[in-house]
């Protein structure tokens, strides 16, 4: 429906926003066509609705639900979304507990589960950023075991990464600034101490290399300062 939309000159001059939900359109096939003619012409491409609660029923997300959910926001980004909407705020599958304890004893009313804080992987961070093409962009919409995607925003580099198999990697990133200092947030399990973990990576001299760990079953921002030589 959109292509036309945006080849017609006097439409698309109308248009700022091409929005799409994802339900039954997995592999994320028509929200990736719908956004080559969108970007060409300088719209926005936005996913404005989905609940990931696939098979959650009455309960509360397992981890490997939440890490399901990572790799769902990461695939409508490198599908070409410049926003992305979750449906909806206060659910036992969503971002704010409810109180209902019928769904678990962790379903705390107006608590911030755990999917809230793996939305804030992508919120906190890359909201305001410029995604950058990387070597290992997939966006294949089945369960990867592996899943990555980079932006950059004003000095910071940003790499977001997800492993949910239960191996432990060594990442190395080639990146294409020299940076002088990282930061790794980390989320490894549905327990409010496991989760958006900050340490810092140590970088050493200014460098475009670098090795990184991602533990088994984790969601991973790494930011990185770029160095512009001002010191």
């Amino acid at each position: 429906y959109t292509d036309p939309l945006m080849k017609d000159a006097t439409c698309r001059e109308q248009i700022d926003i091409v929005a799409g939900h994802l339900y039954g359109h997995a592999p994320l096939n028509y929200m990736k066509n719908s956004a080559v003619l969108a970007a060409k012409y300088g719209k926005e491409v936005w996913m404005t609705e989905h609940s990931s609660t696939d098979n959650i029923g009455d309960r509360l997300p397992n981890w490997h639900e939440q890490l399901l959910f990572a790799e769902e926001l990461n695939e409508c980004m490198l599908a070409g979304c410049t926003g992305y909407i979750y449906w909806y705020m206060r659910a036992h599958w969503a971002f704010v507990g409810t109180g209902e304890t019928k769904y678990g004893t962790d379903n705390k009313k107006n608590k911030l589960l755990p999917r809230a804080f793996v939305m804030s992987h992508f919120s906190k961070h890359v909201t305001g950023s410029t995604r950058l093409t990387t070597s290992r962009d997939m966006t294949s919409g089945a369960e990867a075991p592996l899943e990555f995607s980079a932006y950059i925003k004003g000095d910071s580099l940003i790499v977001m990464a997800i492993d949910t198999t239960k191996t432990d990697y060594s990442m190395k990133l080639r990146l294409p600034e020299q940076v002088k200092s990282g930061t790794h947030l980390l989320s490894t399990g549905n327990e409010t101490e496991n989760l958006c973990q900050e340490k810092t990576i140590d970088i050493g001299e200014s460098t475009n290399s670098v090795v990184v760990e991602m533990p088994a079953r984790s969601l991973n921002t790494y930011i990185f300062i770029i160095d512009r030589g001002e010191d």
